[in-house]
């Protein structure tokens, strides 16, 4: 475990954060970003190859020509590999413009792919992860242990707070948790009448009086 410099050849992507890096084979994607000014779409390579019998390795940066219509220009979004394929989704493209659009690189082809995906599509977002089988969503840490809370056991502990009560209906809708945003309604609606604690499972009595 140890770090290394190493010599690249090419011409490097500008300096940028928000940006995913994926690896395909022994080639690494970097695509978009936010450079200081604008949101990214350009797609960046860096290519490692074996030069000799010894296992030394030349690195080299190249910008691919890819065919097809490109994402728009955005950082904060998520890069998965499924075979030779990179996975685009969500993203921020600027001020309130969170998205819910996903784009496929084939890696083979160079070429953009937008497919035509069924069901119902996450909310917009960006700063999520994605993963096989499951995603987890984190933007705003102020009072995150009641989203923790619900997602353990279904309970909430209620803060007294009536912005905490708006403040977790706009999380619920964020994350997509209808049934913590029932709880929330509920308790605003039943705020005097309420229980420390209700579970999403099994209501108290005084939190289901009308």
């Amino acid at each position: 475990m140890s770090w290394e410099a190493v010599n690249v050849r090419g011409t490097p992507p500008c300096g940028r954060y928000g940006h995913t890096a994926s690896v395909v084979g022994r080639k690494i994607f970097v695509f978009g970003g936010f450079d200081g000014n604008s949101q990214l779409n350009d797609v960046h390579v860096l290519d490692q190859k074996e030069v000799n019998e010894e296992g030394e390795v030349q690195y080299a940066w190249t910008q691919p020509h890819i065919t097809g219509k490109a994402p728009c220009g955005r950082y904060g979004h998520t890069a998965s590999v499924v075979g030779s394929k990179i996975y685009i989704f969500g993203g921020n493209a600027g001020t309130n413009m969170r998205l819910n659009d996903m784009h496929i690189l084939d890696t083979d082809e160079m070429h953009w792919i937008t497919p035509l995906v069924g069901g119902a599509a996450p909310w917009e977002r960006s700063g999520h992860t994605a993963s096989d089988g499951f995603y987890f969503v984190d933007r705003d840490g102020t009072h995150f242990i009641h989203i923790l809370n619900f997602l353990r056991d279904g309970t909430l502990n209620i803060p007294d707070d009536r912005f905490l009560h708006n403040w977790l209906i706009n999380e619920a809708n964020f994350y997509s948790l209808p049934d913590l945003d029932k709880l929330c309604r509920k308790a605003l609606k039943h705020k005097e009448k309420r229980e420390p604690v209700v579970s999403a499972a099994k209501e108290s009595p005084k939190a289901a009086q009308s």
